[in-house]
């Protein structure tokens, strides 16, 4: 039996209250939910209960975390005494941090998070103040469109929501009146109106081409529409629209051959602004070459990118698929920051490479183990040692705004940071919303970094907690299975060749009895199989060099 278009909107609206209740249900009672949590519209309860569990967590971190005096202060008033105004005001000091203190990246960023979680609460609790600053930053989200640790139709819902509270919540001078009240149904509204403009932009694009073809009285009519739909909430109750046949254009002389533009995304300079102050000094050719327009990597066809990379790695097939996702619909290639987790030997890294080569990236792999200073973030131009950021050096090495960035064993890292820290350095770069305009301390201007694809991989993430950890998306990377053998055996063999430079005539496949000899390989680490290879490799010429 079919469903009506009503039963179907209502069948979903209960499925979504289901998985909302269940997620609810799941989290303990104490959990403080993440910013990330509450753009995807998860139900924090009570608000102020909510805002003092947050604030009691920050406090308890306040030796990983920089805040300033005075938000602790703010902060330990508002665990006392947890009222809106209090949370207004954290919200107030924290932004007025941010627009003063320009020099201390990490510093920033905790203010900015701090800020951010208390404008998304006060935005639930019906305040303006928050629902103008939630607005900001969910817009500067969607724009950057790079943080895809956020589910984007969800971000868009919550910008919806936020515009609603904004218009019609309750302002710094009216009454704090507050009670806790429900997400589900203020959510749910904000979908139905996402839904009701959506299709009316659809709409009004389809008029628009058929009136600009002057084929407008060819269009047959609608039944299923209703003009009366426009003034109604909810969703139009209507049809998918489809683009109607469009009649045989009239035939014209022909125009003579113009040579077409040469296709692919538009070239980008590393740095828009001026760079006249370098006049002197080792940065001077700077002055050129940072303000010169390079190419970026058109997104290639992702389907036969997928198929490339599972045949390679079986295991991870839908790792890879999710990985590859954001892509779609775009005109170059810029992953988001994906953080690969896994045990050790099971290939991280080398998978981190092939995917960013197979998109056709520039690769750089930076090794981070025991890594300790913050050089990647690049030093002042006032030291004889200045040079670029990590990350700029490869734009112009590699002569391509679009390059991917892969930081290997970014969880093992020195944790003091008596010279810097690394991870520090990283903050202010995959920022999605500053990630343009990055401050580059060696030029003194801003860097265009929205084009680097920052990849790392780590055998834990319990190192890497805080605003790091939340800046990636993390993808827990599988170990191979048994059944993969073949295809790992084929891989060693392709790096060994590589390494050696030998052709494969000189090193073919393994045989059907070479890779029996194999099956005592269970899965997991690859590492003791290379081994293994490379002592079947060494018996097919002389026996005496095995162990």
């Amino acid at each position: 039996m079919t469903q009506t278009p009503f039963e179907a909107a209502a069948a979903e609206m209960r499925a979504d209250i289901m998985a909302a209740d269940r997620a609810a249900q799941n989290r303990p009672h104490d959990h403080v939910l993440t910013l990330a949590e509450l753009y995807q519209g998860a139900e924090p309860g009570d608000v102020l209960d909510q805002a003092a569990r947050a604030a009691e967590a920050a406090l308890a971190a306040r030796n990983r975390i920089p805040l300033s005096q005075k938000a602790l202060v703010e902060l330990k008033d508002f665990r006392r005494e947890p009222t809106l105004q209090g949370l207004r005001q954290i919200v107030c000091l924290c932004d007025s941090f941010i627009q003063s203190c320009t020099d201390i990246i990490t510093a920033r960023m905790a203010h900015q998070d701090l800020r951010d979680h208390a404008a998304i609460l006060l935005m639930l609790a019906g305040d303006r103040v928050g629902a103008r600053m939630t607005v900001r930053k969910t817009f500067s989200l969607l724009l950057a469109g790079d943080h895809s640790s956020l589910c984007h139709y969800e971000l868009w819902v919550t910008l919806v929501e936020a515009l609603h509270v904004a218009t019609d919540g309750r302002g710094e001078d009216e009454p704090d009146d507050y009670g806790p009240v429900p997400r589900l149904p203020s959510r749910l509204i904000a979908r139905q109106r996402l839904n009701m403009q959506t299709e009316v932009m659809l709409l009004h694009e389809h008029a628009t081409a058929a009136i600009i073809d002057n084929i407008a009285d060819d269009i047959p009519p609608d039944p299923d529409f209703d003009f009366m739909d426009l003034e109604r909430p909810g969703p139009l109750r209507r049809r998918p629209l489809r683009p109607a046949p469009r009649p045989a254009p009239k035939a014209v002389p022909a125009a003579p051959a113009v040579p077409a533009p040469a296709g692919g995304p538009a070239r980008r300079a590393l740095v828009s602004g001026s760079l006249d102050h370098l006049t002197s000094g080792p940065l001077k050719d700077y002055r050129k070459t940072a303000r010169e327009l390079l190419p970026s990597i058109s997104v290639p066809d992702l389907s036969e990118v997928r198929e490339r990379l599972v045949a390679g790695m079986p295991w991870a097939a839908e790792q890879v698929a999710r990985m590859l996702s954001p892509l779609v619909g775009r005109d170059r290639v810029v992953l988001p920051p994906y953080l690969l987790v896994g045990a050790q030997g099971t290939g991280k890294t080398e998978a981190a490479v092939a995917i960013a080569e197979a998109l056709g990236l520039p690769t750089t792999v930076v090794p981070c183990g025991g890594l300790a200073d913050g050089m990647w973030a690049g030093t002042s131009r006032a030291w004889s040692t200045t040079r670029l950021d990590g990350a700029a050096q490869q734009i112009l090495a590699d002569r391509c705004m679009t390059v991917c960035s892969i930081h290997d064993e970014l969880d093992k890292c020195a944790r003091s940071d008596h010279n810097g820290s690394h991870h520090a350095a990283l903050l202010g770069m995959l920022e999605p919303s500053r990630r343009h305009a990055y401050h580059d301390p060696a030029l003194e201007a801003a860097c265009d970094l929205s084009g680097v694809s920052f990849l790392a991989t780590a055998n834990g993430t319990e190192p890497l907690q805080g605003p790091l950890l939340d800046r990636f998306t993390v993808i827990t990377w599988p170990a191979p299975r048994r059944q993969d053998l073949p295809v790992v055996a084929r891989r060693i063999l392709q790096a060994l060749r590589r390494e050696g430079g030998l052709d494969p005539a000189w090193m073919p496949d393994l045989d059907a009895s070479e890779i029996r000899a194999l099956q005592g390989w269970q899965g997991g680490s690859m590492r003791p199989l290379r081994r293994a290879i490379e002592r079947l490799v060494a018996l097919r010429s002389d026996p005496k060099l095995a162990n």
